[in-house]
């Protein structure tokens, strides 16, 4: 038992840390799209 329950705290610290990564990398890419978006029409 209380190694399901550790097993369960470690998933959830994976868990944290992926949702993290994926909110930095969809924050870059907004930045980054924004980006190419008003460079674009700068450049017409």
């Amino acid at each position: 038992m209380m190694e399901n329950q550790y097993l369960l705290g470690e998933n959830q610290c994976l868990l944290r840390k992926i949702k993290k990564k994926l909110l930095y990398i969809s924050e870059f890419y907004r930045f980054f799209y924004k980006g190419i978006r008003t460079s674009q029409v700068v450049y017409e």
